[in-house]
């Protein structure tokens, strides 16, 4: 089977611990270990869309991503805009060989090409800042069309889409991404980073053919959630 789940926030380092964001986040990373375990069987997958660990640098990642190697499954990871301590996917690909790491690339899934694009705000969101975030985003449609495009060059006629920020923005209605995404046969968009009033409006929503899944952890009571 195939799950998601998103913004897992880890700090054993101690960066950042999460209960300050509300008492749910007290122990989460023992509640999400326990839930894994339950849900997930050794050949199945997981990917994790993005925000992983708090970490600035790698080494201090190293615990976290650790303890994601231990747990259940097939782990595939893409970076979220919090994951800084990802400056070179084939550095951590060295290092941390129980997980798969996938930035602007597909994996094979059966019939499915699981694509990994990490996306950004759209214009208009609140949080948008035009000239600054315009560029951002502007190369974030182009990796998005060159990552579906090489899925479409390996002969995958379908596609699931893990994209840290959601396609489409605070609207939840069209935005360029949209552009780029119908042009392939993408069935499905999983993707994180919202939290609290923000996940409860985009917990879930079609745009056109395309199903959009919000997998972020604390809006899933931190269980993967499964997608196929």
């Amino acid at each position: 089977m195939l799950f998601a789940i998103s913004d897992l926030h880890l700090s054993f380092s101690g960066e950042k611990p999460m209960r300050v964001f509300g008492d749910k986040w007290n122990d989460h990373a023992a509640k999400l270990a326990s839930n894994w375990k339950k849900t997930v069987g050794p050949s199945d997958v997981v990917v994790i869309a993005g925000d992983i660990s708090w970490a600035k640098r790698l080494e201090e990642a190293a615990a976290d991503l650790e303890f994601i190697e231990k747990l259940p499954g097939i782990k595939i990871c893409m970076p979220g805009n919090h994951d800084y301590w990802w400056s070179s996917t084939s550095k951590v690909s060295e290092r941390f060989r129980g997980i798969t790491f996938l930035r602007y690339s597909h994996y094979g899934y059966g019939d499915y090409a699981l694509c990994a694009a990490r996306g950004w705000m759209c214009p208009g969101d609140s949080h948008y800042v035009p000239n600054t975030d315009d560029r951002i985003y502007n190369r974030e449609l182009l990796r998005l069309e060159a990552t579906l495009d090489a899925a479409k060059k390996a002969g995958y006629k379908k596609m699931i889409l893990a994209a840290h920020f959601p396609p489409a923005g605070e609207s939840f209605k069209h935005a360029g991404f949209f552009d780029v995404i119908l042009r392939y046969p993408v069935e499905k968009i999983i993707f994180g980073h919202l939290h609290g009033v923000e996940a409860r409006r985009g917990a879930g929503f079609t745009y056109k053919r395309v199903e959009c899944v919000l997998v972020s952890c604390d809006h899933l009571n931190f269980t993967p959630l499964k997608i196929l």
